[in-house]
């Protein structure tokens, strides 16, 4: 099908093109029928590529030509497979789901003066009553929101991260005042390109310390 060029006739049905009496080429056909009708073209349109036992997933652009009168008299049909980038999405969607539903928080930033975070989960909310989008706004509020007398277990955590892997327990302020205990544990990494990067989880274990 990519790069396969159609005449009116054959869309529509006239010829005796057996290609388009499957039931597959039905989402297709109805597409093209659509482009036939309003003489406009149709860019990147996921859909299920014929013929495929519905195996596969394709994005179609279908571009109309037209005649002196400017009427279509032919469509040039292109389609290109991104299946195997279909079915990674999907997994990827499915993990952030199951990573959300966890009570624990997960995050991954990058370490170093300008650290910055790639991923926070939602699960973030959970344990300080504050969305993702509010740290990642605020910077400095991860520093906040952490109890004044464990501020310095913190930091000299912080300094002395590469050498310990302990997790780190202590106490932070939810956004309805009350004081919550919590568990840290830091994983690091170097990726691909070189950089440093921290993989965490931060739980809520208040009711450890009741």
């Amino acid at each position: 099908m990519s790069g396969a060029e159609f005449s009116k006739e054959d869309i529509v049905g006239v010829s005796n093109n057996n290609i388009f009496n499957r039931k597959e080429y039905n989402e297709l056909l109805n597409i093209e029928k659509k482009v036939i009708a309003s003489g406009e073209s149709i860019n990147n349109a996921r859909i299920t590529i014929p013929n495929t036992h519905g195996n596969q997933i394709g994005l179609v652009n279908i571009i109309p030509r037209f005649n002196e009168e400017n009427l279509v008299t032919e469509i040039v049909v292109t389609i290109k497979d991104i299946t195997e980038i279909s079915v990674t999405i999907d997994r990827l969607n499915h993990l952030k789901e199951a990573v959300n539903s966890l009570d624990e928080m997960i995050f991954i930033r990058s370490r170093g003066r300008s650290s910055e975070y790639f991923y926070i989960s939602d699960s973030c909310f959970k344990i300080y009553g504050r969305s993702k989008e509010e740290f990642l706004e605020d910077p400095e509020l991860w520093h906040n929101v952490i109890i004044d007398e464990d501020k310095s277990k913190i930091k000299r955590a912080s300094e002395e991260a590469i050498k310990i892997h302990e997790p780190l327990i202590y106490r932070i302020k939810h956004k309805d005042g009350r004081v919550r205990w919590v568990r840290r544990e830091i994983f690091y990494k170097i990726d691909d390109f070189g950089d440093f990067l921290r993989f965490g989880t931060l739980r809520d274990i208040t009711d450890v310390y009741k």
